[in-house]
């Protein structure tokens, strides 16, 4: 039936359909005395779809979490960002339904549509308004106030997105929700690759506020999207996938000692002392691909198979301009250069100790996922038990280690030694920092080394509908040939006949003719 906009008035006339759904007609038009020959919708009409994505659905926030999302989400969107942990922890335990975000947002555009509102150009500011009015109107208050808090940081970023590019649909959404942590993290990695294109400015980050104060004394962190996250709403066969990811950490350890008996036993050395104080670190994550296999939506059941993406991981120097190029793909042979790691005093010399390796996580294969409510819903898709500790082995044997300047005739029995030590002691490192420090910051986008998050929003069905508007003249209930479109500007509102005064699950303009 028609209404006058997806943002007028409770109606207050319907005509019931199948499925539960009716079509709504306002009092407003009631004079106008409208007539709606309606086709109802056949069985082959109707088509079963479902929404899920890959990204984050953390159970708690801790105060280390609580760092890395003010660090990580402040440097992807050019911006300063400092939530406490309590409003970080209200967006992870938040739930949005996606038609009123995107009603609010249709609101405060001004536009025709929900449909044109996911399209149009807006700010990350725009963005969090529109899920914070929805909130409220939700009666999400915790949720509200998070958003509200976030809101003026992040409305500071200038440049623009297109909330279509993150939220893909049909057409359908249905009630489907999508957590509030979600669609933040999701907008600002799409704004990141939209806007951000030079060099990251780095984000410095104490070892204590990161719960490595006893191996770290600082991080400056660097991070890239390669490729935005999609939220998927669309039936059986719809694919979706996780951000690409490229990050630099660069970490300032505290002095960490380590015995050189082995080394004082050379013929030629009569003393010497080996430190390890600084790790240049790079992680690049491929996406993690996924694809809705099945759907029931009568009994609220999706299946999905869903594969991590794989994992590099390099330890060195890589250019910035190299590293954070996106047009390119890094190239270990030629990008990666020893970066200083420690130094070394070896009899009466002082010299750097230079070290580089990579490593390529294996390529890991499909995992099926079910999901049967209730929503939002999530399930991890995994590589296989031991990924991060098989990535750090293989690093570790392919590490080469020097010093600058050289040692000239030492160099010979002193250097095959030295890479033994450093090896005994990055690994561990490795372990500590993998576990410690990488696997929880990209946890907050829905990844891990050799993992990937998938949550699912929920089912729905989509039915089609056909039929004419018109200005029945004679009042006979019948479309004649001289009965027209009313010429106005109407819109065709689909609502649950459980919730009339909810907002609308589909809406389509209807021709004025």
């Amino acid at each position: 039936m028609p209404a006058a906009a997806p943002h007028r008035p409770p109606h207050v006339g319907s005509r019931r359909l199948r499925h539960g759904l009716r079509l709504a007609l306002p009092l407003w038009l009631l004079p106008w005395l409208l007539c709606l020959a309606l086709l109802s919708p056949p069985a082959q009409a109707c088509a079963d779809g479902g929404c899920v994505s890959a990204g984050p659905r953390l159970a708690s926030i801790s105060s280390t979490r609580a760092v890395l999302l003010n660090g990580l989400l402040g440097q992807l969107a050019g911006s300063s960002v400092n939530l406490g942990v309590a409003d970080w922890q209200a967006l992870a335990s938040g739930e949005l339904n996606l038609l009123p975000v995107l009603g609010a947002l249709q609101a405060q555009l001004g536009v025709s549509s929900p449909t044109t509102a996911l399209h149009s150009s807006i700010g990350l500011g725009q963005v969090l308004a529109a899920a914070a009015s929805a909130a409220t109107a939700s009666g999400h208050t915790g949720v509200a106030a998070a958003l509200g808090a976030l809101q003026p940081q992040l409305a500071l970023a200038a440049g623009t997105l297109r909330l279509g590019d993150l939220l893909v649909t049909d057409g359908g959404l249905g009630e489907t929700r999508i957590n509030a942590l979600a669609l933040v993290t999701g907008a600002v990695q799409l704004y990141n690759h939209r806007n951000l294109l030079t060099t990251p400015v780095p984000v410095s980050l104490s070892g204590s506020a990161l719960g490595l104060g006893g191996l770290v004394q600082g991080v400056q962190l660097q991070a890239q999207v390669l490729e935005p996250p999609t939220y998927v709403c669309g039936p059986a066969g719809t694919a979706f996938h996780s951000a690409a990811m490229r990050v630099k950490l660069s970490i300032d350890l505290l002095a960490l000692n380590i015995h050189t008996g082995v080394l004082t036993a050379l013929v030629g050395v009569s003393s010497a002392s080996l430190q390890l104080s600084h790790l240049d670190l790079y992680v690049e994550v491929a996406r993690a691909d996924g694809l809705l296999t099945a759907v029931d939506a009568v009994a609220g059941a999706l299946t999905v198979q869903a594969t991590p993406g794989v994992a590099d991981l390099y330890l060195g120097v890589i250019p910035d301009a190299l590293f954070f190029n996106r047009s390119r793909a890094v190239n270990p042979a030629t990008d990666l250069q020893p970066g200083v790691v420690g130094a070394l005093k070896i009899n009466a010399l002082n010299v750097a100790v230079t070290a580089k390796g990579s490593a390529r996580g294996q390529a890991p294969s499909a995992t099926p996922l079910a999901f049967s409510g209730p929503y939002p819903q999530t399930r991890t898709a995994s590589t296989g038990a031991g990924f991060a500790h098989a990535l750090v082995g293989s690093l570790v044997g392919s590490l080469s280690v020097g010093v600058s300047p050289g040692l000239g005739l030492l160099d010979a029995v002193v250097l095959p030694v030295l890479r033994t030590l450093v090896q005994g002691a990055v690994s561990p490192l490795l372990g500590q920092l993998l576990g410690g420090l990488v696997d929880p910051l990209l946890e907050l986008l829905g990844l891990r080394l050799g993992e990937v998050d998938v949550t699912a929003g929920g089912a729905f069905r989509v039915c089609s509908l056909a039929g004419s508007v018109y200005a029945d003249a004679d009042h006979d209930a019948r479309r004649g040939p001289a009965e027209a479109g009313t010429g106005l500007a109407l819109y065709a509102k689909l609502v649950p006949a459980t919730r009339p005064a909810g907002p609308a699950q589909a809406v389509a303009v209807v021709d004025a003719a």
